[in-house]
């Protein structure tokens, strides 16, 4: 669980060989996944794939979201 209390960067772009599943409970964030940006909110699910390049930006004054790493 991350909570975050600024606009900015939340996390740099990275790749890891494991899935990865976004949870958004609170606030807006832009994750750009590969080179395409996404808008989410509250109540949405990222699922960034294996080996894939991705990055968060928190663009609200708050953002809570639960981070799942799964190992295949």
């Amino acid at each position: 669980r991350t909570a975050v209390n600024s606009q900015g960067l939340v996390f740099h772009n990275h790749w890891h060989e494991h899935l990865e599943l976004l949870y958004f409970v609170n606030g807006k964030a832009i994750i750009e996944c590969g080179q395409t940006p996404y808008e989410v909110s509250s109540g949405d699910l990222v699922i960034v794939n294996s080996n894939e390049l991705h990055q968060g930006q928190c663009i609200s004054d708050t953002l809570f979201y639960y981070c799942i790493i799964l190992d295949i």
